[in-house]
């Protein structure tokens, strides 16, 4: 059971986000849900995105760092009883947020995986967007973003050694813990930048 509307803490690792930052906090502005804070770790980005972020009322924390540890500062600093994870890149459904503390609260579920719709330009962003829908449900493929901050600080937060793979890392920690993982509905779309074969070559071997 939870208390009425508990706080929702949305953490949002930035850098140099200013093209797709706008159209990611306006959908948590729309967000049916009414107790929410938003918290941007920026990476000193030398462009407009902390403005954009302070225009939009949400925390700004900067931190020269990798995501994991900007995703752990992001969640020592809420307040929220719920943490929820997003990228820059990332729209959010207008009932994302109510319907996942729905599933903590009445489904007593400690972590929620939301489906991602990828969408973008170019031959290889299709091709990502394809394998996501092809994989949809499978072990490998998908990872929850939303927790209970109590579940997510007893297995310890996001790995900080890690540069790739930390959400499959932090999900299977949570299920050998034993606690309850369940599935959203409402969808998060993912606006895949156009990829050249250089810059998916580039971001492979990072």
């Amino acid at each position: 059971m939870c208390s009425r509307n508990p706080k929702v803490s949305i953490i949002i690792p930035t850098f140099n986000s200013e093209k797709t930052l706008p159209t990611c906090l306006q959908s948590i502005k729309n967000q049916t849900y009414p107790n929410i804070e938003t918290i941007v770790v920026d990476g000193y980005s030398q462009d407009d995105t902390v403005q954009i972020a302070k225009r939009f009322n949400a925390k700004v924390l900067l931190s020269r760092s990798e995501r994991c540890f900007a995703r752990n500062l992001g969640a020592n600093e809420s307040k929220g009883i719920f943490v929820f994870f997003i990228d820059s890149d990332m729209e959010l459904q207008p009932n994302v947020a109510e319907e996942c503390v729905k599933l903590c609260c009445q489904k007593n579920a400690d972590a929620i995986i939301i489906p991602e719709e990828s969408t973008g330009k170019g031959f290889l962003t299709e091709c990502r967007k394809m394998e996501k829908e092809m994989r949809v449900g499978g072990k490998f493929s998908e990872a929850p973003r939303f927790f209970r901050k109590t579940t997510f600080n007893s297995v310890g937060g996001y790995d900080e050694s890690l540069v790739s793979g930390e959400d499959f890392d932090l999900g299977k920690r949570i299920e050998n813990a034993g606690y309850k993982t369940e599935r959203s509905r409402a969808e998060i779309t993912h606006h895949e930048e156009e990829l050249s074969m250089k810059k998916l070559v580039l971001k492979i071997y990072y």
